[in-house]
C-alpha cells in the first residue's frame, strides 16, 4: 500500500459574475459591443454580441480565442526573426571548462543525481519517513530547486559480458540440449539489450543566477566606478576623449575584468555550498545522492539542450527529428498517492518530468493566505446572496487556506511555489502522440488537471531545460508535505551484473535480473493453484541457475515425480525414498540429485523429515552455491517433525550459500501454522502465481493491497498464453507483476523432460 498525501486546491480564485464569468471574461465579451454602441449601429451591436458570445463560449484547446490568437502572433513574430522555419530559443547548457558547473543563459547550476528507492516495498511508516527526508531537503533551501526525471534507453552490457565469460567454457558440453539452452538464453538476453531498456535517471538541479547574488562592497564600488568612467568618456568632446580614452580604457577594462572574476567566484562558491547542503540532506534516510561532474555532467548538458525547434500546434520538433509534447499540471485532486510521478514514468514511451520548487517566506505567505481567505469568504457570500448554489468548490478552497495557515502558524511545514511539467518524447509524431495519450489518460484517471502549451512551443521548450528559469510559470502555492509527494525517485534501476532473468515487468517492460545469493536469506516461496505455471516457472529457474552459476549443486525433493526425468537429463542421480529407506544409506555423489517416492504422491513424512535434515547437512559440506527445490511443501507443513526440520533448514541455509525453493498451491498452507509463518518470515522472496481463493489471513500477512488481491485471480497462465504471470515480491528490492516466458530451447527441454 502507498500512503496518500493531502493536496490543496488553487486558492487563487477569480471573482465571477453570475457564478461563471470573471472580469476578464466580461471585458472579452463586452469589448466587441463598443464600436456598435459608439456608432449607434444595431447591425454592429448584433455582430459585436455574436463575437463577444463566441469569445466567451468557444474555447479550442481549453483557451479563449483571443489568447490563442495572441500566442499565435507572438510565435509568428519569433519565426520572422529566424529563418521562418524554426525558433532559435538558444537553450544550450554547457560545462564550464573542467569544472562541475553547468551554465546556460546566465544561470550556473550544480547537478545531483539521486538513485531510485523502492517505495512499493516500504511500510507506511517508512514511506512517511522518506517523504519527510525529501520535504526537509527542500525546506533547507532558500533558493529554487528543479527536480528533473528523464527516461532514456540503456542496455545490459555487464550482464551480457558475464554470460559470455560464464558460457565460454561451457559451450563444449556434450549435452546438446543444455548447450542449445545456453545459446538461446544468451541470444534472448542480447535481444533484450539490443532492443533497449527504458530507465529513468533522476536529477536535482541547484541553480544560481548572477542577478540573484548581492555584490560585496568592493564589487559594488568597481561597478559604480566603471559606470562613471564610461559615462564620462561618452560625454567628453572628441578632442579631449582622444587624449583621455587611451588612459581610461585600461582602467575600465581592468575594473570590468575584476568585477567579472569576483562575480564568477561568488557564483561558484554559492553553487558548491548549495550542492553540499542539498546532497547532505538527500542522503539522509533511504535516499542516495551524488553530485555529477566531468563526462557525466557534459552528457547531462547535451541531453537537455534545445536550440532550433520547429513549432507544432501543441508541441515542437527538435533539430535531431525528435517530437515533443508537454503538459503543465494546473491542479491536483484533494489527495494523491505518495510518489505519484511513477504512474507516468511507467507508460510505454519516453516521459520526462520537471518539477520546479521555489521556497516562499512563511510570514509573507501567511498574509497572502489571509487575504485570499477574505476574498474566498466574500465570493462565497456573494454566491449565497445571488441564490447561486454549488459553493462546495469555494468551501473546499477556504478549508485549504485555513489548513495551510495552521501548518505555518504551528511551524509544521513551509510554503512553496510548485510547478510540475510532463514532457513526452518520440522518434516519430505517431509514437509521441501514442505516449501522450497514455499520459493524459492516466492524468484524467488520477483527476489531475492540466494545460497544453498551444502555440507556445518556445516557452515550453525553454521550460523543458532544467537549468534555465521556469518560462511557463504555472506554479501553485503548496505546503512542503504536498510538494514532497512528488518524489520521483521511485522507479527501478537495472544494476545487476549477475543473477537470473526471472521475467519482464509488465508495467514498464524492465527485465528483472535477480541474484538470490546476494539476499540476506536466499530462500523463495512459489505459490499457485493447479495449472498456474508454478512448476514450469520453478523448472525454468532451475535451468537458468544451472546455466548462470558455475558448479551449482542442485537437489530436488520430488513427491509427484515431476522433476525426475529433467534431473536425469541433467546428469542427476534419482534416489527412491520409501518407508523402508534409511537415510544413512543414501550417499549423494556429484552435484545433482533427485529424491522421489516409489509411487507418485506417496510419501513417508518421517523419512522425509530425515531427508530434509540430511540435505541441510549435505549443503554444509558443499563448495559453491546450492539450490534445493522442495515441491508440494504443504505436506511438510502438516507434519510436526518435517515442519520443524524445514524451518531449521530455511533458517540456516543463508550460512551455507544455499537457496531453498518451496513450492505449494496456496499461501494459507504457511499462514495457518506458527511454524509456517516463521518460514515465511525467514524467506525474503514470494512468488504468487494465479490463485482461485485468497484467505484474509494471507492478505493480512503479506500486506496485499486490494488491487494485488484481485490480481491474484486474474494472473495469466501458460495454458492460455505463451507466458505466465506472477506477482514477485523480494524484500526491499522488488514488488512487481512479471511475465515469465521461456526461450524456445528452454521450452523444448521442459516439455521433453519436465513432464510426468
Amino acid at each position: 500500500m502507498t500512503i496518500r498525501v493531502r493536496f490543496p486546491g488553487d486558492i487563487e480564485v477569480s471573482t465571477k459574475f453570475f457564478g461563471r464569468f470573471t472580469p476578464v471574461d466580461m471585458v472579452r465579451g463586452g469589448a466587441p459591443l463598443v464600436p456598435g454602441l459608439l456608432l449607434q449601429s444595431i447591425v454592429l451591436v448584433l455582430i459585436g454580441a455574436l463575437t463577444g458570445g463566441l469569445l466567451l463560449v468557444y474555447r479550442p484547446y481549453g483557451k479563449p480565442i483571443d489568447v490563442l490568437g495572441y500566442r499565435y502572433l507572438r510565435q509568428q513574430w519569433y519565426l520572422r526573426r529566424g529563418d521562418n522555419d524554426s525558433l532559435d530559443i538558444s537553450v544550450s547548457p554547457a560545462v564550464f571548462g573542467d569544472s562541475d558547473i553547468v551554465v546556460s543563459d546566465g544561470v550556473g547550476a550544480g547537478v545531483i543525481r539521486v538513485d531510485p528507492v523502492n517505495v512499493s516495498m516500504m511500510t507506511d511508516v517508512e514511506q512517511t519517513a522518506v517523504q519527510r527526508v525529501f520535504r526537509d531537503a527542500l525546506a533547507s533551501a532558500s533558493y529554487p530547486v528543479t527536480i528533473y526525471s528523464r527516461q532514456e534507453t540503456t542496455s545490459v552490457p555487464d550482464y551480457i559480458d558475464h554470460l559470455d565469460e560464464r558460457f565460454a567454457g561451457a559451450m563444449t558440453s556434450s549435452n546438446e540440449a543444455v548447450q542449445a539452452m545456453m545459446e538461446d538464453y544468451l541470444s534472448h538476453c542480447r535481444q533484450l539489450s539490443d532492443d533497449g531498456i527504458e530507465l529513468t535517471r533522476h536529477y536535482v538541479v541547484v541553480p544560481v543566477s548572477v542577478d540573484e547574488l548581492e555584490r560585496d562592497t568592493i564589487s559594488s564600488r568597481t561597478v559604480r566606478a566603471a559606470s562613471v568612467a564610461e559615462t564620462v568618456l561618452d560625454v567628453m568632446p572628441d578632442a579631449v576623449e582622444d587624449h583621455v580614452k587611451p588612459l581610461a580604457t585600461p582602467l575600465v577594462t581592468h575594473i570590468d575584468r575584476q568585477d567579472m572574476e569576483v562575480t564568477k567566484r561568488e557564483v561558484y562558491t554559492e553553487i558548491d555550498s548549495r550542492c553540499r547542503e542539498m546532497k547532505q540532506r538527500l542522503n539522509a534516510g533511504d535516499l542516495k545522492a551524488k553530485r555529477i561532474a566531468g563526462d557525466d555532467l557534459a552528457d547531462f548538458a547535451d541531453t537537455v539542450s534545445m536550440t532550433d525547434i520547429e513549432p507544432e500546434v501543441d508541441g515542437w520538433r527538435s533539430d535531431d527529428g525528435t517530437y515533443y509534447k508537454q503538459l503543465a499540471v494546473t491542479e491536483f485532486p484533494a489527495s494523491m498517492e505518495f510518489a505519484w510521478p511513477r504512474m507516468l514514468l511507467r507508460v510505454d514511451g519516453f516521459v520526462d518530468i520537471t518539477q520546479v520548487v521555489t521556497p516562499r517566506t512563511p510570514a509573507d505567505t501567511a498574509q497572502t493566505l489571509e487575504r485570499r481567505k477574505e476574498k474566498l469568504r466574500a465570493e462565497r457570500d456573494s454566491f449565497l446572496k445571488a441564490g447561486l448554489g454549488n459553493i462546495e468548490y469555494l468551501e473546499a478552497r477556504y478549508e485549504d487556506a485555513e489548513w495551510m495557515l495552521d501548518l505555518l502558524a504551528n511551524r509544521e511545514d513551509r510554503p512553496f511555489d510548485y510547478a510540475a511539467y510532463i514532457t513526452v518524447r518520440g522518434e516519430s509524431y505517431a509514437k509521441c502522440e501514442e505516449t501522450f495519450q497514455q499520459v493524459t489518460n492516466r492524468l484524467r484517471t488520477a483527476q489531475i488537471e492540466f494545460e497544453k502549451p498551444v502555440f507556445a512551443a518556445e516557452r515550453a521548450a525553454d521550460t523543458y531545460c532544467p537549468v534555465t528559469e521556469d518560462a511557463w510559470n504555472e506554479a501553485q502555492l503548496m505546503p512542503g508535505s504536498s510538494v514532497a509527494a512528488g518524489l520521483p525517485f521511485a522507479t527501478r534501476q537495472l544494476d545487476q551484473e549477475q543473477g537470473v532473468l526471472y521475467g519482464v515487468d509488465t508495467d514498464d517492460g524492465l527485465p528483472m535480473l535477480l541474484d538470490r545469493f546476494t539476499w540476506d536469506s536466499h530462500s523463495l516461496v512459489r505459490i499457485g493453484t493447479l495449472g498456474s505455471g508454478k512448476s514450469y516457472a520453478t523448472k525454468l529457474e532451475l535451468l537458468r541457475m544451472l546455466m548462470v552459476y558455475p558448479e551449482l549443486n542442485i537437489y530436488v525433493v520430488d513427491p509427484k515425480l515431476e522433476y525426475k526425468n529433467l534431473m536425469d537429463a541433467l546428469w542427476g542421480r534419482v534416489h527412491e525414498v520409501g518407508s523402508n529407506t534409511a537415510i544413512s544409506d543414501i550417499a549423494v555423489h556429484g552435484r545433482r540429485a533427485c529424491f522421489t517416492p516409489p509411487e507418485r504422491g506417496t510419501m513417508d513424512m518421517d523419512v522425509m523429515a530425515d531427508l530434509i535434515r540430511y540435505l541441510q547437512h549435505k549443503t554444509t559440506e558443499n563448495d559453491g552455491y546450492s539450490l534445493v527445490v522442495i515441491d508440494e511443501a504443504r505436506h511438510f507443513l502438516t507434519h510436526d517433525d518435517a515442519r520443524t526440520a524445514l524451518n531449521n533448514f530455511v533458517l540456516e541455509a543463508r550460512d551455507t550459500d544455499t537457496a531453498v525453493t518451496l513450492v505449494t498451491q496456496n499461501a494459507s498452507h504457511f499462514t495457518h501454522s506458527r511454524a509456517g509463518t516463521e518460514i515465511l518470515k525467514n524467506t525474503p522472496a514470494t512468488v504468487f502465481m494465479r490463485h482461485d481463493t485468497v484467505d484474509d489471513a494471507v492478505i493480512e500477512f503479506f500486506d496485499l493491497s486490494q488491487r494485488e488481491a484481485a490480481e491474484l485471480h486474474q494472473l495469466k497462465t501458460g495454458k492460455e498464453n505463451p507466458y505466465s504471470e506472477a506477482l514477485f515480491q523480494v524484500d526491499r528490492q522488488l514488488d512487481a507483476k512479471l511475465s515469465i516466458e521461456a526461450t524456445p530451447a528452454e521450452h523444448r527441454f521442459i516439455e521433453q523432460f519436465g513432464r510426468y
